[in-house]
């Protein structure tokens, strides 16, 4: 009898060191997390059973016996655009919590930091929220309005700025229209947005764009990049 393989243990569990798709996931039935698929090089590599070089003909059922993994490879593809320093941030006209609309217009001429959050009340965002509210003066101060987003409803979203007091507005770009021109969403469909921020000049050009890894202390470093910019948003010289 020929001794089993080692087993490769849950998949949801080991450590990818390879890099991953925003729109291919791996569903685990048994402690029903989404991971992301791994990659390798060009070609997404779906089933750790069945390496590339497997002939179709010979490949096993990803759903064998096992009955552990879904491919949810059913996003729709998209374009997701960035933003960098310099580029014109795009036109927009969300409803906020209140009900009412805010577009590029209200922010015309002034600076402004729009800033986008995974998910209303929830550690990380309630954290960054906070951070922003605390600091809400300094930013009036230096005629910075604050306007948060994410693909919450405006009923979340005047929920969460009710329980935390929060002085500014929170958008529901529920369709994902803007979040996909300024990559805070991976998919036309995304679940949630993600992390990120721009702090957008006067002329409604980028100032700097933020891939929020700290919440907490987001407001601290905003204010310390618009303390460096002057009026006509070039560095002060020091």
């Amino acid at each position: 009898m020929q001794d089993k393989p080692a087993s490769r243990g849950c998949l949801s569990q080991r450590k990818s060191q390879t890099e991953t798709s925003p729109d291919l996931y791996l569903h685990h039935r048994h402690c029903q997390r989404t991971r992301p698929v791994r990659m390798t090089g060009s070609l997404v590599h779906a089933d750790p059973w069945n390496p590339p070089s497997v002939p179709p003909s010979q490949r096993r059922d990803v759903n064998h016996r096992r009955g552990i993994l879904d491919v949810q490879a059913r996003r729709p593809r998209i374009s997701v655009m960035s933003l960098h320093p310099a580029d014109p941030y795009p036109a927009f006209d969300l409803v906020d919590q209140s009900g009412e609309r805010t577009s590029s217009a209200t922010v015309a001429g002034s600076w402004f930091l729009l800033y986008w959050y995974p998910k209303a009340d929830t550690p990380g965002c309630t954290a960054q929220a906070l951070g922003l509210r605390d600091q809400i003066e300094v930013f009036e101060e230096l005629g910075c309005p604050v306007i948060g987003a994410s693909f919450d409803s405006p009923a979340s979203n005047r929920a969460f700025a009710e329980k935390y007091q929060l002085p500014f507005r929170l958008l529901s770009d529920h369709d994902r229209a803007l979040a996909t021109q300024v990559g805070a969403a991976e998919a036309a469909d995304a679940s949630h947005a993600r992390r990120v921020a721009h702090l957008v000049r006067p002329d409604g050009t980028v100032a700097a764009v933020y891939d929020v890894d700290d919440p907490e202390f987001f407001a601290e470093r905003v204010l310390d990049d618009l303390e460096l910019l002057g009026s006509d948003g070039t560095e002060q010289p020091s």
